[in-house]
């Protein structure tokens, strides 16, 4: 375990009991609001040295942590990213086939759930179609390509991009869509025959886009400058796939409230009563909706919110924006077969 002196290790105990007791209007929170309020103010005031101790408990027990192997991915449903699904032997396999390693990251969740997602319902086999929204620069259609699927990787117009600040931060593939075959998760030749590229606006996705077999889109939705905005585009997404097809996307999380959240141009996240609002819509409209599982889970992992900068550390399945706790989501649908 990560050790510190004595002095600051009475100081942070002190400051931890000098918080929770001082703290106004306290019979305003709901239990679950009232535990968010807390840590919080005490991240808040030890941002980096509570960053710095968490992550060294957590850095010694994952020595520990036995890395095992297996042949095949071994089930999922709509949820919110906990620690106890890195338990799952498919998160070892999926991370594997990546190339990426096992932490426990909201970046690897949404990765990992978008293929087992896909793989139980049978998408990812040879001859299916599928279609991913703000593709940025990750490594799913260079994966899906690899084992025979057909792929049509969309971004927003590059100019755009530049000007919402997403080139510079990675977020954008850019003028060469070849970086999506960066890992050579399967040969160049493959890539370029299997995976097509082309500028989409997700406000307005063309009509043209039609008869895929599945669609995703991993925490792309919330920068579409509103809530409203990113609930279209999840009912839009689904005119994109045949009858019986499945969409997979995830999002930003407000683990703070059902009611404050932050809506802003560039960023949004979404509350229970979002999500709710439009898989009530969709039902309607005759899709299936996988079951949501709202459990955000009790284990020290998923009572740790990261906080900025965030940067690539071994614990990131929580973090603040704005001064809310957030996390990511994931909506699994199938479209209604008439």
């Amino acid at each position: 375990m990560l050790c510190y002196n004595k002095k600051e290790k009475y100081k942070f105990k002190y400051y931890k009991f000098k918080v929770f007791f001082s703290m106004n209007n306290i019979k305003g929170y709901k239990p679950g609001e009232l535990f968010s309020e807390v840590l919080r103010r005490l991240t808040s005031k030890f941002r980096y040295r509570a960053s710095y101790i968490f992550h060294g408990i957590i850095k010694n027990w994952d020595k520990d942590h036995e890395v095992l192997d297996f042949d095949r991915p071994l089930n999922l449903t709509s949820m919110i990213c906990n620690r106890s699904f890195f338990d799952a032997p498919f998160v070892q396999y999926w991370t594997k086939a990546m190339k990426e390693k096992t932490i426990y990251h909201r970046k690897i969740w949404e990765l990992v759930y978008i293929c087992q997602s896909l793989y139980e319902n049978g998408m990812l086999v040879p001859g299916k179609k599928g279609l991913v929204f703000g593709v940025g620069k990750e490594c799913l259609p260079d994966l899906f390509a690899s084992m025979g699927c057909e792929i049509t990787a969309t971004d927003l117009d590059l100019q755009i991009a530049e000007e919402k600040g997403w080139v510079e931060g990675s977020m954008h593939v850019e003028s060469s869509f070849l970086e999506l075959n960066s890992k050579h998760l399967c040969t160049k030749e493959q890539f370029l025959e299997q995976v097509k590229y082309r500028e989409v606006d997700m406000n307005n996705i063309p009509d043209d886009l039609r008869d895929y077999d599945f669609c995703w889109s991993a925490c792309a939705l919330e920068h579409l400058g509103n809530i409203e905005k990113g609930l279209e585009f999840i009912k839009n997404s689904m005119k994109t796939l045949k009858p019986g097809g499945i969409a997979v996307h995830t999002t930003e999380f407000n683990l703070y409230s059902n009611d404050k959240t932050l809506e802003a141009r560039d960023l949004c996240l979404f509350r229970k009563k979002d999500l709710e609002k439009v898989i009530k819509e969709l039902e309607e409209e005759g899709n299936i909706v996988y079951p949501f599982d709202w459990h955000v889970g009790k284990e020290v992992i998923d009572n740790f919110v990261d906080l900025p900068p965030f940067g690539k550390k071994i614990v990131h399945t929580r973090l603040l924006i704005n001064g809310y706790p957030c996390t990511s989501a994931g909506l699994i649908i199938r479209k209604a077969v008439k």
